[in-house]
Formats: structure tokens, sequence, C-alpha cells
């Protein structure tokens, strides 16, 4: 703890990212639940662009558990359209996914949003919170040089962002 104390915020998330990275890699079975989603707001192209990063055995499972079929690429994105919801001045955007990479053990997803401007962005994030009350979903909001962090959980699930 002393080592991290000289450390600024943003080289310590690096590190954590990278410890449980590299741990989970050693780990089929992990006791962490944990979900990644980076936001990058570019007001200039008027579009919010998001990375999303979970573990691909709790999405899965958690897909069935909504009670869906399958793990298809449909059934994903309807999935991720109940669970993940992101608004400017409390008016839903549509979240476009671009891009789903699976591996073994986790699943990557590209996205984007069309946005005008506004006030405010409200960012709703519920996923896996089915399955697991540890569940902690790891937010980074991105604007130009300026880059802030939170924590969604069972009992937060929504952060609203000032533009």
């Amino acid at each position: 703890m002393f080592i991290l104390s000289g450390m600024n915020s943003k080289i310590k998330i690096q590190l954590f990212l990278f410890i449980i990275s590299t741990g989970v890699l050693f780990f089929a079975f992990h006791p962490l639940h944990l979900g990644l989603l980076a936001i990058e707001i570019k007001p200039d192209e008027q579009k919010v662009e998001g990375v999303l990063k979970v573990f691909s055995d709790d999405l899965y499972n958690s897909v069935l558990y909504e009670g869906f079929q399958d793990t298809t690429a449909e059934s994903l994105n309807l999935y991720l359209k109940n669970n993940l919801k992101i608004s400017l001045d409390k008016e839903s955007l549509v979240i476009s996914i671009l891009k789903i990479s699976s591996e073994e053990l986790q699943t990557v997803i590209y996205f984007e949003s069309l946005m005008n401007k506004g006030e405010q962005l409200t960012i709703e994030n519920r996923l896996i919170l089915n399955l697991f009350d540890d569940q902690k979903n790891l937010v980074t909001i991105k604007q130009k040089s300026k880059e802030k962090g939170y924590i969604l959980k069972l009992n937060k699930t929504q952060l609203v962002y000032k533009l």
C-alpha cells in the first residue's frame, strides 16, 4: 500500500486491471464477479463509444438466467438492451453493437450511440447483477482529457455524468 500512495489514480487503475486480467488467466473458476465498461464521449463527432469487458461464463449464464434460449448475437443484443442503458438529458440513446469478440475467459463488446449536445449523461448498468450479489461493474468515462471512474453494484446501478 505504501508503494501505491505515490501513484496517480490512472496508474493505480491500470495496475489493478493488469493484475486482474493476468490473474484470471490462471483460473478457470473465478470468485471475482467484475465487469469493465469504458465510455468515451466524442462531442465533436456527436457520439459515445463504448467497450464492455465481462467474464464470458458470467455473461452467458446471465443471459440464459433471464430466459433467453441461447447466447447468440441476437440474444446478447436484447440482453444488453435490457441491462445497459445510456441516456442524454433523460432521453434514451440507441446502443448500436459494432463488434462482439468472445474468447474462453472474456467477452468484449464494442458499441456506439449517436448523441446531440446535452447537459448530463446517465448510465444504468445492471449487467450480471441478476446472478451475483457481489457483482461490481466498473465504469470509466472519458471526455477529451478528463477521465472519471465509478463502481456500480446491486444497490447502485446508475450514475450521472455532467457534460
